[in-house]
């Protein structure tokens, strides 16, 4: 799980990194509703161009309003804004994330990985020279494979008992972004 993570964060980073930055706008953010669902989030958007931008989140958990929850994932995003300029107004983007979960719900176990490919949309309202808000949502296809079994059952490792492919609203925020100049 760990391998999986940290090579997925050195993927986002090289990709961004290979991108010719014209304007050297970076912002930091995280998104409230996740903050409040009490997984923590931290996020980075670099500008890439006239109109484009390149997000990649990470976040987390061990608690999960007080259940026993654990997962760590991260989201890239590339998004194209249709104001002219990054981090302002209105955008779409394609976004994706790899969650790695384990989760024992009443006397249910689920450990496994999560993937999505989704499409986003959202709109980013200014608040000050380096605050900003954005309000944004998506739609996605989710891809899972998982452990699934009751506490108590004699389980192999990495066997792999349920899978499933489903369409999901994905990533609902808002988002408190400061930008760095």
């Amino acid at each position: 799980m760990k391998k999986r993570f940290t090579i997925l964060i050195f993927c986002t980073c090289y990709i961004g990194c290979i991108q010719q930055v014209q304007a050297q706008l970076l912002a930091v953010k995280t998104n409230a509703l996740m903050d409040v669902a009490t997984v923590p989030n931290l996020g980075l958007e670099i500008i890439t161009g006239g109109k484009t931008s390149i997000v990649a989140s990470v976040y987390g958990t061990s608690s999960f309003w007080g259940k026993n929850v654990k997962l760590i994932g991260v989201k890239p995003e590339f998004r194209y804004w249709f104001n002219g300029r990054p981090l302002t107004r209105e955008f779409i983007g394609v976004s994706g994330a790899i969650t790695a979960y384990d989760i024992t719900w009443g006397n249910q176990r689920y450990k496994g990985d999560a993937y999505v490919c989704a499409f986003t949309f959202g709109y980013d309202f200014i608040l000050g020279p380096h605050w900003s808000l954005e309000l944004h949502a998506g739609i996605g296809l989710l891809y899972y494979n998982q452990q699934r079994y009751y506490l108590g059952d004699r389980v192999r490792d990495n066997f792999y008992n349920a899978n499933g492919l489903h369409l999901i609203p994905y990533d609902l925020g808002l988002t408190f972004v400061w930008i760095i100049r």
